[in-house]
């Protein structure tokens, strides 16, 4: 990995600041990176996001001052260039960041997720230098 995280993340202390639902759904969304990716883990505007050679995706809650009014995000830093072959990422007002979110644990399908991250995976290979 190329990239240098200037801010590691204190897992416990983020979690600690949002609510039980909220934290259901970031803990279940954080296993199924942290386990099928090899991306560092860092903080950045109080959230967790993950890096590759580049910021590939963050996981914001509501909770968090700048994030979503309700829910929980992940989001894709260069989402515009994703595939979305189920036309579900969202992408409200922003040109270059898209996200899932999801309002409960159960709403995740990790087969998705991961589906989704491996294309973000594939479009932070592209930024590899040579």
């Amino acid at each position: 990995m190329a990239y240098k995280i200037s801010r590691p993340l204190d897992f416990t202390k983020f979690i600690d600041a949002v609510d039980d639902k909220e934290a259901n759904i970031i803990i279940n969304l954080r296993e199924i990176i942290l386990t099928h990716f090899d991306w560092l883990e860092g903080a950045a505007y109080k959230v967790p996001y993950y890096y590759g050679h580049r910021r590939v995706c963050f996981i914001w809650p509501a909770s968090i001052p700048g994030g979503p009014k309700t829910g929980v995000i992940l989001g894709f830093c260069y989402g515009c260039l994703l595939d979305d072959p189920r036309k579900i990422l969202i992408k409200i007002d922003c040109k270059q960041v898209h996200w899932l979110k999801f309002y409960d644990v159960n709403e995740i399908d990790p087969d998705v997720v991961i589906e989704y991250l491996c294309h973000a995976q594939a479009v932070d290979e592209t930024f590899r230098k040579m």
